[in-house]
């Protein structure tokens, strides 16, 4: 009996991917909302019985696709991971104030692909839009959503 419980949960962990986040933005920085759509990502990629960790850095590594696929795929590598999931938040101003006021952007839309890490390829990739927040208090709750919907459009085709 322990040795069929104990081969069923070896068949459970072998067949789960462990997958590295990455969030960053082109359009501008705020941590607290990037962690929000990186936290919604890695919740419904945990709770589907992966294992998961983050790149550990929102900074944007390179506006040239072909370093940061390649510093994605390596960071990705060294921590173990089988895939990688590339999420590039657009950060817009949430009122007519702008970015410069400070804590008034909101993720307007993010891209994102899964990528395999070996062989190198793109599982999946697309775009959502997010809802705007009702208000700037709301606007880590809407990241944490976006996050979410992300995850659950590459897992759920």
């Amino acid at each position: 009996m322990i040795a069929c419980a104990l081969l069923a949960w070896t068949t459970v962990a072998l067949s789960a991917n462990t997958v590295m986040v990455y969030v960053s933005s082109q359009t501008g920085q705020d941590d607290y909302l990037l962690s929000a759509v990186e936290a919604g990502v890695m919740d419904v990629f945990f709770d589907s019985g992966h294992i998961v960790f983050n790149a550990g850095t929102y900074e944007r590594i390179s506006d040239s696709d072909i370093q940061r696929r390649y510093w994605i795929r390596n960071t990705a590598r060294q921590g173990g991971a089988t895939l990688a999931m590339e999420v590039d938040v657009d950060l817009q101003p949430y009122d007519n104030r702008g970015a410069d006021s400070g804590g008034r952007l909101f993720a307007d839309a993010a891209g994102f692909r899964l990528i395999r890490i070996e062989p190198a390829e793109v599982l999946e990739s697309g775009t959502i839009t997010a809802q705007r927040p009702p208000s700037r208090a709301d606007r880590d709750k809407a990241a944490f959503e976006l996050g979410i919907r992300i995850a659950r459009a590459v897992l759920e085709p």
